[in-house]
């Protein structure tokens, strides 16, 4: 008795359905899809899956590293250049906070004293550096998603993709400045 209007997602509408219908409902249309043709076409097509198994081709990177190389540096140089505001908000927090640094430890010292101001100095601009390079985390997070679906496409190799963003993103952005 229920009608699927065509207007949502029929996965989201079966939800719907689920989740509002009462328990007995709900059981009578689990029971009515087992006995479906959806489920008795998807027990045939995974017994012959079963019954002639297909060899998975080994993984082969058909473009030498060179050529993956090239393609992912330019293709990270263009979001590179899509992003403006990441390259120059960065250089800027990076020369504002060098600048704040050196006013405030400009004559340390050659004491203890000093040595223990250049001592701090360095920790504190560790945790500046690590928390500069959380912004990079949610762009890390889009690409895997990218990345793996073209390293299993065996589009280039891993060891391109780590030598491409490394060059062009952890380098200029985060050991750089």
């Amino acid at each position: 008795g229920f009608v699927h209007e065509g207007v949502a997602n029929p996965a989201d509408w079966m939800l719907d359905v689920v989740i509002k219908s009462q328990p007995g409902i709900v059981a009578t249309l689990v029971e009515a899809f087992e006995v479906s043709r959806v489920i008795a076409d998807d027990a045939t097509w995974m017994a012959r899956m079963a019954a002639q198994p297909q060899p998975v081709p080994p993984g082969r990177h058909e473009a030498g590293l060179r050529t993956q190389l090239r393609c992912l540096s330019l293709r990270l140089l263009r979001n590179s250049y899509r992003h403006p505001f990441l390259i120059s908000v960065n250089l800027l927090a990076n020369l504002g906070m060098a600048l704040l640094v050196a006013s405030v430890f400009y004559d340390a010292g050659n004491d203890i004293g000093g040595a223990q101001n250049r001592l701090g100095v360095l920790f504190f601009l560790l945790l500046f550096l690590s928390l500069m390079s959380l912004s990079s985390l949610p762009i890390w997070h889009e690409e895997r998603l990218l990345f793996r679906r073209e390293r299993d496409a065996s589009t280039y190799g891993t060891s391109a993709y780590f030598v491409a963003v490394y060059a062009f993103d952890i380098l200029p952005l985060r050991v750089l400045p």
